[in-house]
């Protein structure tokens, strides 16, 4: 079984991605946070946003997602890069890379042998678009710009990072901007998805209603 979570950055995806992966026991797969590893190698190479260049650079490394110490953790050619995938700068520029055709191919492969063997719930933008069209259950998650401001600058606080939740808010709008308004796999809700405004409910109250819906899709099998 594969579970699609999609929505907008902060609208709570990979928060309730992971609580609900462990409330059924199958495994969490962050989309972001692969294309989050790509966009900090890519930085730390000097690398420039064509897609000749960064599908040169995809050959030489590496990104694997482990549980360490029951949390998901993001790694970087054997070098665990779970805070530095976080920061602002690949915030800024993570859009810009998610939209150079050979890093979607590149990872879209991985992401879909992740469920050869597995019954997996993953979040992202085109997961139940693109990734796993025939997904079996899919949300798509949204919320009040100024709810996903806070929790995303209420994050990279909390991750040592200084930021502005103005900035932080102008950031996410255009990001918004980009990742709907791009050619290839842009930011939609899917025709058979079950859209979940996040704003003002609680992480269980999502939580049970979510998974109210996957157990209707179980007794219906």
């Amino acid at each position: 079984m594969v579970i699609a979570i999609d929505g907008p950055a902060g609208s709570g995806k990979s928060t309730i991605a992971r609580d609900l992966a462990k409330k059924l026991n199958i495994l969490y797969v962050d989309s972001g946070a692969m294309y989050r590893a790509v966009t900090l190698s890519l930085l730390q190479n000097n690398v420039s946003f064509t897609n000749e260049a960064v599908s040169k650079h995809l050959e030489l490394i590496s990104i694997r997602l482990d549980i360490v110490n029951d949390s998901q953790e993001t790694f970087l050619n054997n070098s665990n890069v779970s805070n530095e995938i976080r920061s602002t700068d690949i915030s800024s520029s993570v859009s810009l890379v998610a939209s150079l055709p050979s890093v979607r191919w590149w990872l879209l492969v991985q992401q879909r042998q992740l469920s050869n063997n597995n019954d997996i719930i993953m979040d992202g933008r085109d997961i139940g678009t693109v990734v796993f069209p025939n997904a079996e259950v899919k949300f798509f998650l949204t919320a009040n710009i100024d709810v996903r401001a806070n929790r995303r600058t209420k994050e990279l606080l909390e991750n040592g990072n200084t930021v502005e939740f103005e900035k932080v808010r102008s950031e996410m709008i255009r990001r918004d901007t980009l990742d709907s308004e791009r050619t290839l796999a842009p930011l939609v809700k899917a025709n058979d998805a079950i859209e979940i405004d996040t704003s003002s409910s609680s992480i269980q109250e999502l939580l049970e209603l979510m998974s109210d819906q996957i157990t209707k899709f179980l007794k219906s099998k």
